[in-house]
């Protein structure tokens, strides 16, 4: 299986713990996650009636939470590099646990994650002095 996932992400506030690490106590938002291979389509197949599941097979909207520290990094191309603990559901799993709250617990439709962030310095083309 191939995921191409886009993300936004909203930090509210950083705090800086010294000079090159920071801490991002909450940091929200979604993304869109679209995944090939083993025959996923972005359809159903042609034996099953139009409309009979509303949803793409592919195709999966999430809402997360996350926390992450980082440590800043001078002279490089990578600006700073970071750590973080993340929740996230998505938009299938919100869908069926909806109606059936009395049977399915919200920890039933959470996810949990870790991973390592890179962010990279902006591009900036040097200008010639003449």
């Amino acid at each position: 299986l191939n995921t191409w996932t886009l993300r936004f992400m909203y930090t509210p506030w950083r705090v800086n713990l010294n000079g090159s690490w920071q801490l991002e106590p909450v940091q929200t938002g979604l993304f869109v996650a679209y995944t090939t291979g083993l025959d996923l389509r972005a359809g159903w197949p042609s034996h099953l009636e139009k409309g009979y599941y509303w949803w793409f097979p592919n195709f999966r909207q999430h809402l997360y939470l996350r926390s992450q520290v980082s440590h800043r990094l001078e002279g490089s191309f990578v600006q700073r590099i970071g750590a973080y603990f993340e929740v996230n559901t998505n938009d299938l799993y919100v869908y069926s646990w909806w109606p059936n709250k009395g049977s399915i617990g919200v920890g039933d439709i959470l996810f949990f994650g870790a991973g390592v962030q890179v962010y990279f310095r902006p591009f900036a083309p040097r200008v010639k002095k003449e």
